[in-house]
């Protein structure tokens, strides 16, 4: 008698649950003043907590903080999962707008204090003993960072951030979602030797290389991310852009055949072709419209003479650009005769005499009004010789990799030995 009254208890309070979450982005979706940021906004809210949550309540069933009565393979009922996400992703943002972040966290925590005890009681879940540390987790790194895109999209601001947010979101959804959907359910254990991962984790890594880069060069040339919406200010011609015009896509749509070999899931193999499927059918016909309106006769142009698919050798319409040398710095001026020898396209190599200001070290200026310094201005410079050492130069300027750079570089006196006096 008791344990039905609990199923009873149970099926009507998922119920409850689920009609209200239904009412609610019926509300959102026919409302009559639609702002299009805040629907956008919610919805990279909406997206970092499905992949977050997906992972986290993983983790936290594996170690015991909690489990559900219900078996599903995604570790949590479908319904109870989508509930937790809209929630969380939609109506909070919409409710606060991103804001008292501190303090909605703690009421979110206090409320899973206060109810999870309670669907315990009624047999939804059952908790373990440090459940709470399974709460704490849920906020830092599920609801935090959600509130966090949120209001960086919602306000306009901070791209480097959004297109970190991006990023993370599309590796998941590529290395992990796609996978685990192929796979039937099932991440297969990798049965390879360590030297093996190693060469398909060079393999993997060298396929992305591009698109990393073009998000770096999407917020520090374009001010945009590579999200559709927030889209560039200017049209970026250099860096990656100027061997091929969708880097991110080729990348995407390569990626997926080492992913097909190492989860062992000949299905994984389709990923590709509905990559392609969609570039040809809807990111080209939208694309052709889109840019044609921002940047008219500037894209036009660019478009003739950059490929879609494939990667040209040498970059022969890549921005004008200057590199500053001192000739009195023996590295310096050994560099500028390196780079001078491999006749580099549109690139005009100087005396850092000539600047108007004081340099520190090596200074590359384009066009476009981009400008590095040291390490990025060398990396940049090998973009203009010809694709391998341009592959070269991305790697140099990834957010990780050039302060490390950096660091040496400055720990050896280089910079110092090249100052103009």
């Amino acid at each position: 008698m008791i344990e039905g009254f609990e199923i009873l208890t149970s099926d009507l309070v998922r119920n409850v649950l689920l009609g209200s979450v239904f009412l609610f982005l019926l509300f959102i979706i026919f409302r009559k003043e639609q702002d299009a940021r805040l629907n956008w906004a919610m919805f990279y809210s909406f997206l970092w907590v499905f992949c977050a949550l997906f992972l986290v309540n993983g983790l936290s069933v594996r170690w015991q903080f909690w489990s559900f009565s219900e078996e599903s393979v995604t570790l949590i009922p479908h319904d109870l999962f989508f509930d937790w996400v809209v929630f969380w992703g939609v109506v909070v943002p919409f409710l606060m707008k991103g804001r008292y972040l501190v303090m909605t966290a703690i009421f979110l925590l206090w409320l899973d204090v206060l109810f999870m005890p309670l669907l315990a009681k009624i047999g939804v879940l059952h908790l373990g003993t440090n459940w709470l540390v399974g709460e704490v987790l849920l906020i830092l790194v599920v609801f935090i960072p959600s509130q966090l895109w949120f209001r960086f999209s919602y306000e306009d601001k901070l791209h480097s951030w959004r297109s970190f947010f991006q990023v993370l979101v599309m590796a998941f959804m590529v290395f992990i979602g796609i996978p685990f959907l192929g796979s039937g359910y099932q991440l297969n254990t990798f049965s390879l030797s360590v030297f093996s991962m190693a060469i398909w984790a060079q393999i993997i890594f060298a396929i992305s290389l591009p698109s990393l880069i073009a998000v770096v060069d999407l917020v520090e040339k374009g001010q945009g991310t590579p999200f559709p919406y927030d889209e560039t200010k200017t049209l970026v011609r250099s860096g990656v852009y100027a061997y091929i015009r969708n880097p991110i896509q080729w990348s995407l749509t390569l990626l997926f055949v080492p992913l097909a070999i190492l989860y062992q899931s000949p299905l994984l193999f389709l990923g590709g072709l509905v990559s392609i499927a969609y570039m040809i059918g809807v990111s080209n016909p939208h694309e052709k419209i889109a840019m044609n309106q921002r940047y008219g006769r500037q894209w036009k142009q660019y478009q003739k003479s950059v490929p879609a698919w494939y990667f040209k050798w040498h970059p022969t319409t890549v921005t004008p650009a200057k590199i500053y040398f001192n000739k009195n710095c023996v590295i310096c001026s050994s560099l500028g005769r390196w780079i001078a020898r491999r006749k580099p396209y549109h690139l005009e190599l100087l005396d850092a005499s000539r600047h108007d200001l004081v340099l520190g070290s090596l200074q590359y200026e384009n066009a476009e009004g981009v400008t590095y310094s040291s390490i990025k201005a060398l990396a940049s410079s090998f973009e203009h010789i010809n694709l391998a050492w341009a592959s070269l130069g991305w790697l140099m300027r990834l957010p990780v990799v050039s302060p490390i750079l950096q660091i040496i570089v400055d720990t050896m006196g280089i910079g110092e030995s090249c100052d103009v006096s």
